[in-house]
């Protein structure tokens, strides 16, 4: 299987030519298992096996830093849909997204601090209560209002807090929030340290499904001048979301995944194996139904003004070109169980 998923891996070291300079690629991403293959491909030296000096820039939360990436002061976000992406549209800014980042199952847990055990146990018992999310026009605020509207609610009948997913345990601690929607590994060290337990899996109440959680995002004014970098980091990226999907079903260079993922301090090897990986679309291709719900969602609670064709929010030129040049993709497990990443 490990066989079928270095195919091309020759051919890619040779495309990078000695005689040019290390182009540089700044990319902006949260440090999480969701993006635990761009941290891969930085740890294991993909990028520079390329002949690209890849600068990766840690963020709370991609809505935040869009309008760096309109400016070209960073050339790739990788992070969920918000409405930053969506506004900057309006503004015809210069940006796409061109591949998917995390898509069902997301591992994104409702978790609710052990003093109210018993007291909430559905998803409509959180009417009323302090839900802490990462950002009020991100991708989890669209979780939140999907799931909620899906018992009955809207995400007006919560009172939410923006705070950084690092922060959420601490809030629970000290009594202020109630629940959180959150990602891994928080969702599981949370749990894990005893300070919450989970409610639920918006995987459960959001359709349509698969969600594709967002991805990775361009400056197409830096992508029309730089497209064989932007290429060749996008090959080294998709060899990368290859062989996490392999581990993600139990093949066998796990260990040696969760190694890389834990030098690239996504968390301890132990707690790397205990929570739950997020899915991927093996191809590296967006669900555009789900996007287009999102942005669907997002007008409708006036958060945008407008509403685009597939076509202006995505292009899958660069996930095409890189599976052309990796080849075939890698059997995953046959006998996993698992959604997701294939």
């Amino acid at each position: 299987m490990l066989a079928r998923i270095v195919i091309g891996c020759a051919l890619l070291a040779a495309s990078a030519s000695a005689a040019l300079a290390q182009a540089k690629i700044v990319v902006a991403s949260t440090r999480s298992m969701g993006s635990a293959a761009l941290l891969i491909a930085e740890e294991k030296g993909y990028y520079k096996q390329m002949g690209l000096n890849v600068e990766l820039v840690g963020i709370q939360s991609a809505a935040n830093i869009m309008a760096p990436l309109a400016t070209g002061e960073v050339h790739i976000v990788e992070g969920g849909m918000s409405v930053g992406f969506f506004n900057g549209l309006e503004k015809k800014l210069p940006f796409i997204m061109i591949y998917d980042l995390v898509s069902t199952p997301l591992g994104h847990k409702f978790i609710v601090r052990n003093e109210l055990k018993g007291k909430v146990v559905k998803l409509s018992d959180l009417r009323g209560l302090r839900v802490g999310i990462n950002s009020q026009s991100s991708v989890t605020a669209y979780e939140l209002g999907k799931s909620l509207e899906a018992v009955g609610l809207t995400i007006k009948d919560v009172d939410t807090k923006i705070l950084g997913f690092p922060q959420a345990g601490p809030a629970m601690v000290n009594g202020a929030i109630d629940a959180t929607l959150i990602v891994q590994p928080w969702a599981t060290t949370l749990q894990l340290d005893n300070i919450g337990f989970e409610l639920g899996d918006p995987d459960d109440f959001v359709k349509p499904s698969p969600i594709s959680l967002g991805g990775g995002y361009v400056n197409t004014e830096w992508a029309e001048k730089n497209k064989p970098a932007l290429r060749d980091f996008m090959a080294a990226t998709m060899r990368a979301i290859r062989e996490y999907c392999v581990a993600y079903h139990g093949g066998s260079n796990r260990a040696d995944i969760v190694a890389s993922a834990a030098r690239a301090k996504i968390g301890t090897p132990e707690n790397i194996e205990k929570f739950q990986w997020p899915g991927r679309n093996l191809s590296g291709e967006v669900n555009m139904p789900s996007i287009l719900d999102m942005q669907e969602w997002f007008n409708r609670e006036g958060f945008t003004k407008q509403k685009f064709p597939a076509s202006t929010i995505y292009t899958n030129e660069y996930v095409v070109a890189a599976n052309e040049k990796l080849g075939p993709a890698p059997q995953v497990n046959p006998d996993s169980k698992l959604k997701g990443c294939r």
